[in-house]
């Protein structure tokens, strides 16, 4: 239902000759509001369940979230964003809050190696990514470029505890390997 309601948003672009009026335009800013806070809590709610079935459909429709956000709400915040500035920014922090609870979930599949989590994992870190791309170019067009960072993100579990990564664990793999080789030097020295 949250994704039917961000899928109706009329769309507005710079290239659409038949733009809504204002009013629809706040109008679909607020529906997107209320859309994007729904998707939050729905989203924050997989915590609390820790269930392959709950976790499948948060990764599944989260994809078509973002999906629908992409095509109809990024058009109304490109359009907006001079006039509603910290309306847009609510939706956008909101929005972030959200990815980022997915991206926790994507890293919960990779640890559990559930095949059925997996699968839905690179359609929604592919859509991620072009929602952050879309994001940064808005802020770009909005001249609001400073207010784009992008950082690394750590991988955690549905909890939010930090994961290991396969780089990590390499890298300390091959520590350990360093120093056992240089130990075994060390001993090799120390005879002659």
């Amino acid at each position: 239902a949250v994704v039917n309601c961000v899928k109706n948003i009329p769309a507005s672009s710079k290239h659409n000759t038949c733009t809504p009026t204002g009013q629809v335009l706040l109008e679909c800013l607020q529906t997107l509001e209320l859309s994007t806070k729904v998707f939050h809590i729905l989203i924050n709610l997989v915590k609390s369940f820790d269930n392959r079935r709950v976790i499948t459909a948060a990764l599944k429709y989260g994809r078509h979230f973002i999906e629908a956000f992409l095509k109809s709400g990024i058009p109304i915040i490109d359009t907006l964003f001079k006039l509603r500035k910290d309306d847009v920014v609510s939706v956008l922090k909101t929005l972030q809050q959200s990815t980022r609870c997915l991206q926790h979930y994507c890293g919960h599949s990779k640890i559990t190696k559930d095949i059925s989590l997996i699968s839905y994992v690179p359609l929604l870190k592919k859509c991620m990514e072009i929602l952050l791309f879309r994001v940064k170019e808005v802020l770009i067009d909005n001249n609001c470029a400073e207010a784009f960072m992008l950082g690394i993100l750590k991988n955690r579990d549905l909890q939010g505890q930090e994961i290991l990564s396969q780089v990590s664990q390499t890298i300390s793999d091959e520590s350990d390997e360093d120093d056992h080789q240089n130990d075994t030097a060390s001993i090799t020295s120390g005879e002659d």
